[in-house]
């Protein structure tokens, strides 16, 4: 991530930290000059401000979020481990009138045989080992590492917490949390979710949707307005441990408001992808209230250990052949969805492929596309009703053609492995690159999976995305093959 760097050598200053609440300490520093460049350093432009500041309204706002407040000092306890870094690299001591007080587990042996039914992972082992040290973190483990295994792990630690409130952003999520907890031998464990509702387990699984609702109302002056209401303030109230899976959501305000409200002590991120790439506003806007990272397991590392399958990733050069003066709207629909040459590429990858074959689309148009040209495939979107029968014929199936819309890119288990994946979809958004990339690299029967994705050239937005994507892979420490196709 950019972060903000200082160089200069600060001497005889110091900062006071107290601890407020669980959420929040302040900061009273010696010198005004410190409070200032805590002020500028704990600030991030907000995407889109410099289209607010241009209205009158905005007056003489900087467009920026300032997470230190030089009027109280308050500021967030999850950014204290970017603070110790800060003032390591500013010669600044740091003095502590009281400590921060949380639950700590019960249970610290961490062995292979922790949970039921299962053997730990050495790295499971140590994911679990390096969060329980501490109140607060982020765990960054790659699709397919086993991720609920380490959550398994960290909510049996703290068997002598009263309420453990796990929060997903999918309803498949709540079902999927709970059998697998059950399974590795969790027992009083509810969800909280659409007619289910349950708040009363000392283990709740629960979709933010289902927490928090929001409303619309107008004020005084007939503005329209939105607030948060929380439908079950008792279950936040007993909350001591906090779970926020897929943690990339966290800076949404339904899960900022939960967070806001929870009297939680101890509380942990969950995520392949955390941040978005070269993104600090959004990545301290998930950190300010889990912390920094404290585990971090890549996809090469896993690959490497044999746990997860190697991507031979082939992206295929297609023009694009959309009109001049083109919006981005307009470029993806001519140059992706309705790309005739495009979709019929893919139509010839698919059906020539052996084995379990995914799809991946954005626009439910492409999907029904696919779908009418491609023999014996199936499209789930999400309005589909039947997609756990689909998943389930799709996993214990040699050979299957699945076409999927953004609901794969979560909660999804391919528990057998995918032998092709075709990106057909496009786009520059790092994290949906990654984790869509991630949903075909459970172990198969090949030993590696076929990724398709594609070059679409002749346009400038989707030849910038593609660009990016190519880069995404790269970075993530896998090879990339140019496929050149003559038009």
């Amino acid at each position: 991530m950019n972060m903000k760097t200082d160089n200069s050598t600060t001497t005889n200053n110091n900062i006071t930290l107290t601890y407020l609440n669980n959420l929040y300490c302040r900061l009273i520093p010696s010198e005004q000059s410190l409070s200032h460049k805590l002020y500028d350093y704990f600030s991030e432009a907000i995407p889109g401000s410099h289209f607010m500041r241009k209205n009158s309204k905005f007056g003489g706002w900087d467009g920026k979020k300032h997470y230190y407040s030089r009027q109280t000092g308050r500021f967030p306890i999850g950014l204290l481990p970017d603070l110790m870094k800060f003032i390591a690299r500013n010669g600044i001591e740091i003095q502590k009138t009281n400590s921060y007080s949380y639950i700590r587990p019960s249970l610290t042996n961490i062995t292979v045989d922790f949970l039921d039914g299962i053997s730990l992972r050495d790295y499971q082992i140590e994911a679990i080992k390096e969060s329980i040290k501490r109140p607060f973190g982020i765990i960054k483990s790659a699709t397919g590492s086993g991720k609920t295994e380490c959550m398994c792990g960290i909510a049996k630690s703290y068997s002598n917490a009263k309420q453990i409130l796990i929060l997903v952003n999918k309803k498949d999520l709540v079902v999927q949390t709970r059998n697998r907890m059950v399974k590795r031998g969790i027992t009083d464990i509810g969800v909280y979710y659409g007619e289910e509702r349950d708040p009363n387990k000392r283990i709740v699984v629960a979709t933010v949707q289902s927490i928090v609702r929001p409303e619309t109302y107008y004020d005084k002056s007939g503005k329209k307005k939105t607030r948060h209401i929380i439908t079950c303030p008792e279950l936040l109230d007993r909350t001591e441990v906090i779970f926020v899976d897929e943690c990339k959501h966290e800076g949404a305000n339904s899960f900022l408001h939960i967070l806001e409200q929870s009297k939680a002590s101890v509380r942990y991120g969950f995520d392949a992808t955390p941040f978005e790439h070269n993104n600090r506003y959004n990545e301290l806007e998930i950190k300010k209230h889990l912390g920094s990272i404290i585990f971090n397991l890549d996809t090469t590392t896993l690959i490497d250990q044999g746990v997860l399958t190697k991507p031979k990733i082939k992206m295929i050069s297609i023009k694009s052949n959309v009109p001049l003066g083109s919006d981005y709207h307009q470029s993806y629909d001519t140059g992706i969805v309705y790309n005739e040459t495009r979709n019929n590429v893919i139509k010839f990858i698919a059906e020539s492929k052996k084995g379990r074959n995914l799809i991946l689309i954005n626009k439910i148009a492409q999907g029904e596309i696919l779908n009418s040209t491609i023999s014996n495939s199936l499209f789930l979107h999400g309005g589909s009703t039947h997609r756990t029968e689909v998943i389930d014929a799709f996993n214990n199936s040699k050979d299957a053609i699945l076409i999927g819309s953004t609901i794969f890119d979560e909660a999804i288990d391919f528990s057998k492995g995918i032998d092709c994946l075709i990106i057909a979809s496009a786009g520059r958004n790092f994290r949906r690159t990654i984790q869509r990339l991630g949903r075909a690299l459970r172990k198969n029967n090949k030993g590696y999976v076929e990724v398709f994705d594609f070059i679409d050239k002749g346009n400038k937005y989707l030849r910038r995305h593609s660009t990016l994507r190519k880069k995404y892979y790269e970075i993530e420490g896998h090879d990339v093959t140019v496929v050149e196709r003559n038009q």
